[in-house]
């Protein structure tokens, strides 16, 4: 029992000394009375970039405003084209795989082969993966030059390939995406 109460009297020993200038510290910051130094400014500060020159100035904000407008109708046209998006609904090949009965055996048999692409035979692995190799690159073909040519009438290229994936990408991007896709899978073949 003694030796606990001189054991817990070292320690509050140490700690005491290891505090001390924290405490300190504390006790001087609370007693002083500190107070942030006011600056003053000359006059309303100037944008960075802005001359300092009036007529300058007014002609600079006048590009400013021009230039804000302009992104404010890109904007406005973005969000027009998201929420023509949302209203179009899905397209044929969105519609044919979710009419399909069975979706849990299909969910089912695509859960198995993408598990056996990662721990299975290395020729089931090589089949699948130049499946979809193509099929994703098909799809990267059309969806581009879909977006790149206007013709999916969207400011996004993730809409475009949304689009040419579901069947809506109309007959130039979806054929490019399964002439891609055909070509890759032969070559495959051919080797």
């Amino acid at each position: 029992m003694a030796s606990d109460g001189k054991v817990m009297g070292d320690m509050a020993r140490k700690a005491a000394l290891i505090t001390a200038p924290m405490w300190i510290a504390a006790v001087m910051l609370l007693t002083t009375d500190v107070k942030p130094t006011m600056v003053a400014e000359p006059g309303p500060a100037l944008p960075t970039g802005a001359p300092e020159d009036p007529s300058a100035r007014a002609a600079w904000l006048e590009a400013e405003i021009e230039r804000a407008h302009r992104a404010a109708e890109e904007s406005e046209r973005k969000a027009v084209a998201l929420e023509g998006a949302m209203q179009r609904g899905p397209g044929p090949l969105e519609l044919a795989a979710d009419n399909l009965p069975g979706q849990h055996l299909i969910a089912a048999v695509a859960a198995v082969a993408g598990l056996l692409t990662i721990i299975g035979p290395t020729s089931f692995e090589r089949l699948f993966l130049t499946l979809v190799g193509s099929a994703i690159g098909g799809l990267f073909i059309g969806s581009g030059a879909s977006f790149l040519s206007g013709s999916s009438a969207t400011p996004f290229w993730l809409e475009a390939v949304g689009m040419v994936s579901g069947g809506r990408g109309g007959i130039a991007a979806n054929t490019m995406w399964g002439l891609s896709f055909a070509i890759g899978f032969f070559r495959w073949v051919i080797g």
